[in-house]
């Protein structure tokens, strides 16, 4: 893959190359500052940036989509150059019933949108206003603020007592208590305006895109009953850490179908929760909490089926593994662990990982790593009451 300037040169006669002109605007239909927004029967065929781009620029909560196609056209190679859908500033969400293809990046991502911090003074902060016609979308009194250092890991939460400034400016905002340790390099999220939180995913197909097939960043969510194949990522992704969010927590996977996920899967997993600090290093602090992960099959993976860092309070259970780690030169390492295990734990606590039903002659074991704590690999988590 060449990225870069719209230089040819490179390319000998003949060659055949797929150009992306467009990557995140030209939304096929744009939903902002809008409650209750439900589409049903869309049929998207094509869109030089995202499909859905829902509440790209504030919003508040409701949105659905259901029995809609997002796929590319007759004679077309891409539907969408960019997400399918893509949901910031938003709760309340349901996708269900859907067809995803062939789009440029993953086929669903949502996602909260956080704000960093100017200046801090006590329990004063100073943050840059949101400027647009929404005045609910800066920080308001009465607001709760999660506060989160530069790689998103949870330090605090208070409330807004009192706001003075400019929304198309710099915001100074009282806190209820000072922060300790709290600086300019930290981000906040506003719980109460823009979580991306509380959503249901279910009863989708998601296929054969240029990225994952879920992409999240928000808690509260359910994730069943979806079919997703041969995504050039992986299936599902939960974001967390630096230059990427809070983390996904207070999530249930189950149910779905997860076969064929593509190159970068062989070393992040078909399903990955990783978190990484700006020069890579996994974060040892839990960056997703409240995890479950039951009764999902995972097919023809070229890596791990599952690969979980910077993980607490998890269960991974009845998940069927066939034909994973067929990628078997250049593993990479987590620690002291391979990615040629089938599931891999690392960085994380206060789980349970039960041995899935495992096929497949080149399918590895389950790898936890050494030092990891109060984590059991049992053969069967409902006897030990676990589920």
């Amino acid at each position: 893959m060449f990225e870069g300037c719209a230089n040819f040169d490179l390319f000998l006669p003949g060659t055949r190359v797929i150009v992306r002109h467009y990557t995140y605007n030209g939304f096929a239909i744009l939903v902002n500052w809008s409650n209750g927004i439900d589409f049903e029967n869309v049929k998207i065929r094509t869109g030089p940036g995202i499909g859905f781009s829902v509440s790209n620029n504030g919003g508040y909560r409701g949105f659905r989509i259901a029995d809609s196609e997002i796929k590319r056209g007759p004679g077309r190679v891409i539907s969408t150059a960019s997400d399918a859908i893509d949901i910031s500033m938003k709760s309340d969400i349901l996708v269900e019933g859907n067809d995803i293809g062939y789009q440029g990046d993953d086929s669903l991502s949502i996602y909260p949108t956080t704000a960093s911090i100017s200046g801090v003074n006590g329990a004063d902060i100073s943050v840059q206003g949101v400027c647009d016609p929404d005045p609910m979308d800066s920080p308001v009194t009465g607001d709760a603020l999660a506060f989160f250092n530069q790689n998103f890991v949870y330090k605090a939460t208070a409330r807004v007592l009192a706001s003075a400034g400019s929304d198309c400016g710099t915001l100074t905002l009282k806190l209820d208590h000072a922060i300790a340790g709290l600086s300019a390099s930290d981000n906040l999220l506003d719980l109460t305006q823009q979580p991306s939180a509380r959503y249901l995913v279910h009863d989708n197909a998601m296929h054969e895109c240029r990225c994952h097939g879920v992409l999240v960043d928000a808690p509260y969510g359910e994730i069943d009953h979806n079919i997703i194949y041969r995504n050039s990522a992986g299936a599902v992704q939960l974001d967390g850490g630096s230059g990427q969010g809070p983390g996904a927590t207070n999530l249930s996977l189950t149910n779905n179908a997860a076969s064929y996920p593509g190159q970068w899967a062989q070393f992040y997993g078909a399903i990955s929760m990783v978190a990484s600090t700006a020069d890579g290093s996994i974060i040892a602090s839990p960056m997703f909490d409240k995890i479950k992960i039951e009764n999902n099959s995972i097919e023809d993976a070229p890596g791990p089926a599952i690969v979980a860092t910077s993980t607490r309070n998890f269960t991974f259970d009845l998940n069927w593994i066939l034909n994973s780690n067929q990628a078997q030169a250049s593993p990479g390492n987590f620690g002291a662990l391979s990615t040629l295990d089938s599931i891999l734990v690392y960085q994380s606590s206060d789980g349970a990982v039960c041995d899935p039903y495992r096929a497949g002659t080149l399918t590895g074991p389950v790898g936890i790593d050494p030092t990891d704590e109060r984590i059991s690999l049992e053969s069967n988590c409902a006897l030990y009451e676990v589920r």
